[in-house]
């Protein structure tokens, strides 16, 4: 759908048909030659341009990731992609997002449709998806003050009927961990498709999906090649923002480990060289491995191989990039940690390989899809 955005303000009086609601008026701020809308947005304070040019109330990738990752959004909230023209004629790409209330003043109005559009300097526009539905309007050009009142219809401004969140996955976690040295892991790779407070984490069904929530920044999870037969044998792969959400991906009484808390299991399982083996499960590796360059002396093919002798069961899953690209699946191991690398953009991670003894340690985009292993709090 394509529709227009004006970047315009426009100042007039305007009046739409309405019911008899109780009016408020507010004080708008003049900034930068623009009056703007102080309202609260999902119970969130926000000053938006008064744009009667504008078909929908219009929020920039900056807000909405900030809005998200705080609570004030979920990501059942998103609907969709849209297409629009700006002023200049332009085509621009954007999200549908469905905002639960808006409040101004003593009126409110719920279930509004908003864009995002996908840049991160973008206006907040206060346009007509949210004008019609207060009715009338007007603005006193000497005062600078704005008068709703009255509404489009009655449904709009009754709160809707609140249901229960769904409930977290109920799965006893204590039946799959296991004790190395002074901490306790989960034995199998994390397999939730909900975060901590039930609500539901996005599956990525196609190689569109996960570049989409990647460029978004939005938590996500998916199957390797979107495969449920391969899923069920390795798990789920996910982005770093669903690691990083405020809803808590990992269960109650469990966290993902940081860098620093992997350096602690190397050395629980030993920096000899060999830690490697005794991590990985003794199936599923690609079995033709090779001896490691480099002239290391009296180190044998067979002791790549996975021994299992710790219980973590480590399985090469392989990975997903921000693009929805898979690669190493049997020959690679690939886990998040929690902590940001050298940039806000790549994150921490740890590796192991078929072919190689020891435990990798480097850093991967955020949008990438990997295994989750949690530690208990």
């Amino acid at each position: 759908m394509l529709k227009n955005i004006t970047l315009l303000f426009f100042f007039y009086q305007a009046t739409f048909s309405s019911v008899g609601f109780a009016q408020t008026t507010i004080k708008m701020e003049k900034i930068g030659g623009v009056y703007k809308i102080p309202c609260k947005v999902n119970g969130l304070g926000l000053k938006f341009i008064f744009d009667t040019g504008a078909s929908d109330v219009s929020l920039s990738l900056t807000e909405a990731l900030f809005m998200l990752k705080n609570g004030y959004l979920s990501e059942k909230d998103f609907l969709g992609t849209e297409y629009y023209r700006i002023a200049n004629g332009d085509i621009q790409e954007g999200t549908k997002v469905n905002l639960k209330s808006i409040e101004i003043g003593n009126q409110k109005i719920y279930n509004v449709e908003a864009s995002i559009a996908h840049t991160t300097n973008a206006p907040l526009l206060f346009g007509q998806s949210a004008l019609q539905r207060f009715g009338k309007f007007a603005f006193d050009y000497s005062s600078g003050q704005l008068t709703l009142g009255g509404n489009y219809n009655s449904s709009p401004t009754k709160e809707p009927q609140k249901t229960n969140l769904q409930k977290p996955e109920n799965i006893n976690y204590d039946n799959i961990t296991i004790e190395l040295g002074n901490q306790k892991w989960m034995n199998k790779n994390l397999d939730v498709g909900k975060y901590r407070n039930g609500d539901t984490i996005p599956e990525a069904k196609t190689t569109e999906d996960w570049a989409k929530y990647s460029k978004l920044g939005l938590g996500c999870w998916c199957f390797y090649r979107f495969d449920h037969e391969k899923g069920r044998k390795f798990g789920k792969l996910y982005n770093w923002f669903a690691i990083n959400d405020s809803r808590e991906l990992a269960p109650i009484g469990w966290h993902i480990p940081g860098d620093k808390e992997w350096d602690e299991l190397q050395e629980t399982v030993g920096n000899d060289g060999y830690g490697s083996p005794r991590l990985k499960s003794s199936e599923e590796w690609n079995p033709n491995a090779v001896p490691t360059l480099g002239g290391v002396e009296f180190r044998e093919v067979n002791k790549t191989k996975g021994t299992n002798e710790t219980g973590f069961t480590a399985l090469p899953g392989g990975y997903c990039d921000g693009n929805g690209n898979f690669e190493g699946i049997r020959d690679w191991g690939y886990w998040w940690t929690s902590t940001n690398a050298y940039d806000e953009a790549n994150a921490w991670i740890r590796s192991l390989n078929y072919n190689n003894y020891d435990i990798g340690r480097f850093f991967m985009r955020k949008g990438s899809g990997l295994a989750v292993r949690c530690l208990k709090d």
